[in-house]
């Protein structure tokens, strides 16, 4: 089964990565195809559902469409509605996932790089959307919404993931990075979907067995960390204490590249050079320079009092920065290095081997809040 997904926009744009887009007018949505005259479904859309935010579509002709007020909804190949649920009132329930629904001034943040995918049990068609924490929001015809798969669920469903995990890194392989005053809306939205599709490569395939699907999952990850950065967090300015006196740190991230390495741990390499912080010590704005080749080797040699800029000139950016600590968290294949600053210098130094955050997702809740 293949999977189609695309996000929608403003009604009167037409930002598409598939062979479908969701039309909202006139109160009411219709679901197109290219190149196909007839919508294959049209229907009235409930306010109380807010805009429509993506949907994805089957081979088979289903529908799954995630509204502005959370609400998803599973529709036939008629466009009839089959089940509905407000993911987050559900996800609100389940204890595993209350520590990653953030509160933002704009509301609850609980939605970054989620993964719809549409399996079948016996013939019977379901959807399943997962979030970055690995939880999911499941849906079938008729039957109550669920967080947890059953255990027939499970390998249709793992395999239907890693399917479209995938599918979302070779759709951002064939585009081309936007180049100067070029939109550049539907690259960034291939790059959710590809950071997506990395982590469910990392947390999926760390206990798989198998050398090859391993290799071929690393294989992918290095293609995807061979392009250029494009930041998904724009140039911010940050007040650094640096040797007793404020300092300005020009800073901006690439979540896509920071998923990269976090998958390539999980897979047991150690990260690329390639960084997700662009960071620089004047108000010129920042790049994202490559890290020395023998970056995990110089990490070991550091030493307390040594000042951010003289880490940074060693080691490179790290791949976990916590303003709110003073700290910066750089990976290996076997250990996790924390560098903890104050006054500007290196105060403290901590390993960690047992690394929790290879399973869950609070790494990714760092980055996310």
């Amino acid at each position: 089964m293949t999977f189609q997904r695309v996000w929608v926009t403003h009604p009167d744009t037409r930002h598409r990565s598939g062979r479908f887009e969701l039309r909202s007018r006139d109160g009411g949505l219709s679901l197109i195809e290219d190149g196909v005259a007839e919508a294959r479904w049209a229907q009235p859309r409930a306010e109380v559902e807010g805009s429509p935010q993506a949907v994805w579509v089957s081979d088979r002709g289903w529908s799954a469409v995630l509204f502005g007020h959370d609400q998803l909804v599973l529709i036939d190949p008629t466009g009839a509605r089959t089940n509905s649920v407000n993911a987050l009132k559900l996800l609100r329930e389940d204890p595993a996932s209350k520590p990653f629904i953030n509160w933002t001034t704009a509301g609850e943040y609980w939605d970054t790089a989620p993964c719809g995918s549409f399996f079948a049990v016996e013939g019977e068609t379901r959807f399943a959307l997962r979030c970055y924490w690995s939880r999911r929001v499941l849906l079938a015809p008729g039957a109550d919404p669920r967080i947890e798969p059953t255990p027939a669920e499970v390998a249709p469903l793992r395999a239907a993931e890693l399917a479209a995990a995938r599918g979302f890194i070779e759709e951002l392989l064939r585009l081309d990075p936007p180049g100067e005053g070029e939109d550049e809306m539907p690259y960034l939205r291939a790059q959710v979907r590809a950071q997506a599709g990395v982590a469910i490569l990392g947390l999926e395939l760390q206990d798989q067995p198998d050398p090859a699907l391993h290799s071929a999952a690393c294989d992918a990850i290095l293609r995807v960390l061979s392009r250029p950065a494009h930041p998904s967090m724009w140039t911010s300015i940050r007040d650094v204490s640096q040797a007793g006196e404020l300092r300005r740190l020009s800073y901006a991230q690439d979540s896509l590249r920071l998923a990269c390495n976090d998958a390539l741990v999980r897979l047991g390499r150690d990260p690329a050079p390639a960084s997700g912080y662009g960071l620089a010590w004047t108000d010129a704005g920042s790049t994202f320079p490559d890290r020395p080749a023998d970056h995990v080797r110089a990490l070991y040699a550091l030493a307390e009092g040594q000042t951010h800029a003289e880490v940074y000139a060693r080691v490179g950016a790290p791949d976990l920065i916590e303003f709110h600590r003073g700290t910066w968290i750089y990976d290996t294949a076997t250990s996790t290095r924390t560098l903890r600053f104050s006054g500007g210098a290196v105060a403290e130094i901590r390993d960690d081997s047992e690394r929790a955050w290879l399973r869950d997702g609070s790494r990714e809740q760092h980055r996310n809040r």
